[in-house]
């Protein structure tokens, strides 16, 4: 059997004081190195440089030799509550003789410690401790006994196995490519390319991008030769091969399910109680996110029956004016709690500079203004010195109708004409599973593993990551999504209605209300504030190489029609601004496959 070498930078461990006082959390990104890597700490020097920003209270690393390679363990580490109580990671278990790192939080540990005691002699109180055994014991079907998010590796020092998972939903990212017989994995594309992955765009994902609106299938990125390992996807590489299977199988969870509608009611607010609670513990300085949605108003009402905590802070955002904006119903919510509301607004100048800021740290492209502004309230977010910020997102990707109504997957209007015909043939029509018997499900299947709550996912992490937040999304449990899907098999046939009448109700019914759901548009006050960025950057982009893939004639005469009120052409305009970026923020020359 071939020797290799494994580099794993980490940073994220959970660790339970005695007195059972506390939890400590510690935010990180993991990445690694299979092969014979000749300047391997320099590599993992690189690696860890490049994802500083997921952990900068320190690094640890563990290196064992071999006849012709090495395998080594390394993390950068972020301290949120006392690094004493918790575990240094890498951590090597003598007991079992595996070595782990992991980035997440199993909230149920504790109670996975409780059931190993029998048959483990443990010497830390840690997460990760119990994460190794739990692992030693039921092999892959542990990953089905975590209740939480993660990705983490497992090294067995003693089959040469390593072991890779990545969580039901992908809350956690999970990349690797291949590259001179040597395997690489990390938590961010950045760090791949720092240990020496080549930076090649992959004009084939752009084409079905632009075309079809599609980020492509779960394993796939816009860079080639860079992979996701795919959400309840676990993997295993022996020096040889790399055998990748899926761990986590929805549809079969939901047909498991047998309750009645009443006992789904009752799951529904317990699950609800039980993530929420978790999403808020601890002693780290925390806070929340509303929007005004009954998304936020759950939460909030959640949240004050969960906890007695009052130091919680809340925050929104808002461009332009106060009046017009979501920010007012956050208020109104807020107004009848002991918590203190802040108001983040976004300028224009702060827009185009967070604008330009997002796209230089992201690796895939985002057409949705809003984000512009959630970048800009978590920068003020974390100079407040905030670490952990529960938020309600999932709530209405799952439950509510936003999935129901998101568009087909067409050709946008003139999209082929735009497109350089030959860079059009490179566009793949995606193509989606359908496990269930009904539509709504399988799209909100579509949407759940292939379309927005992915890309949606990764932007959270990457978003929190760089402002040293842990972004928590307890709507995001998988029992609660589980939940949805039953709801949508049941007679109702539609997990919208049953939302409305036993969520949205109850809460107006308590003196809730709720922001009205505006139009998609565009033309509100946060991209107004981009019209003058949009415009100069349409511009530089005509005059770059960009037009070999597009029809710049016809890409200026859209920006031209947008500037003059038209809205109708806006969502391709913010895909060919972050094609634009993608090139300009980059400081090397990209090597495409697809030359003109």
């Amino acid at each position: 059997m071939r020797r290799y070498a494994v580099v794993i930078t980490c940073g994220v461990c959970g660790s339970r004081k005695k007195n059972n006082e506390e939890s400590v959390w510690l935010m990180c990104g993991i990445a690694g190195i299979v092969g014979d890597e000749e300047s391997m700490e320099e590599v993992l020097s690189a690696m860890t440089d490049a994802q500083e920003h997921r952990g900068r209270s320190g690094r640890s690393t563990w290196v064992s030799a071999f006849v012709d390679a090495h395998v080594g363990l390394a993390h950068n580490r972020m301290r949120l509550i006392d690094e004493a109580a918790g575990v240094v990671l890498p951590f090597v278990d003598e007991e079992t003789g595996l070595v782990i790192v992991l980035d997440g939080e199993i909230f149920n540990y504790v109670e996975l410690r409780e059931e190993l005691l029998p048959h483990y002699t443990f010497r830390t109180e840690s997460m990760a401790e119990v994460v190794v055994k739990a692992y030693h014991r039921w092999g892959e079907r542990s990953l089905e006994r975590f209740e939480g998010y993660f990705s983490l590796a497992i090294y067995n020092r003693r089959d040469e196995d390593l072991f890779l998972a990545r969580d039901r939903f992908g809350v956690k990212p999970f990349y690797y490519a291949t590259q001179r017989g040597n395997f690489y994995f990390a938590s961010e594309i950045g760090a791949l390319f720092a240990a020496g992955i080549r930076r090649n765009v992959s004009a084939e994902r752009w084409a079905g991008y632009l075309l079809y609106s599609s980020y492509g299938n779960p394993y796939e990125t816009f860079w080639e030769g860079v992979h996701q390992l795919p959400p309840g996807f676990l993997l295993h590489y022996n020096g040889y091969s790399l055998c990748e299977k899926r761990w986590y199988s929805l549809e079969e969870q939901v047909e498991a399910i047998g309750h009645s509608d009443a006992d789904v009611l009752d799951l529904f607010y317990n699950q609800v109680h039980t993530s929420v609670s978790r999403g808020v513990a601890g002693r780290m300085s925390r806070g929340i996110y509303l929007t005004g949605s009954v998304d936020s108003a759950l939460l909030l009402s959640s949240i004050r029956q969960a906890v007695s905590d009052v130091s919680l802070q809340v925050y929104t955002h808002y461009s332009g004016r106060l009046q017009d904006s979501d920010a007012l119903w956050s208020s109104e919510m807020v107004s009848s709690t002991p918590y203190s509301l802040e108001q983040i607004r976004t300028t224009s100048a702060m827009a185009r500079k967070e604008a330009v800021r997002i796209h230089d740290w992201q690796e895939e492209p985002f057409e949705d203004c809003a984000a512009v502004g959630l970048s800009s309230m978590l920068r003020t977010v974390s100079k407040r010195g905030v670490t952990v910020l529960c938020n309600g997102f999932g709530l209405s990707e799952v439950w509510g109708d936003r999935l129901e109504r998101s568009p087909q997957t067409v050709s946008m209007y003139d999209a082929e004409e735009l497109l350089n015909p030959d860079f059009r043939r490179l566009a793949r029509r995606p193509e989606y599973p359908h496990p269930f018997a009904d539509a709504r499900n399988n799209m909100r299947y579509r949407q759940l593993f292939y379309e927005q709550i992915p890309h949606i996912l990764r932007f959270l992490d990457k978003i929190g990551m760089y402002y040293g937040l842990q972004m928590r999304s307890p709507f995001m449990n998988h029992r609660l999504v589980e939940l949805a899907f039953v709801v949508a098999k049941r007679k109702e046939k539609d997990s919208s209605l049953w939302f409305d009448r036993n969520v949205a109700a109850p809460l107006s019914e308590k003196g809730f209300r709720f922001a009205p759901r505006r139009k998609s548009a565009v033309r509100n006050a946060a991209v107004r504030d981009l019209d003058e960025w949009m415009s100069d950057s349409i511009s530089e982009m005509l005059h770059g190489d960009v037009p070999r893939w597009l029809d710049g004639a016809k890409l200026g005469k859209m920006c031209d029609n947008y500037m003059s009120g038209d809205d109708s052409d806006v969502a391709w305009l913010w895909k060919c601004l972050a094609l634009h970026r993608m090139f300009t923020s980059l400081s090397f020359v990209l090597l495409l496959r697809f030359r003109m």
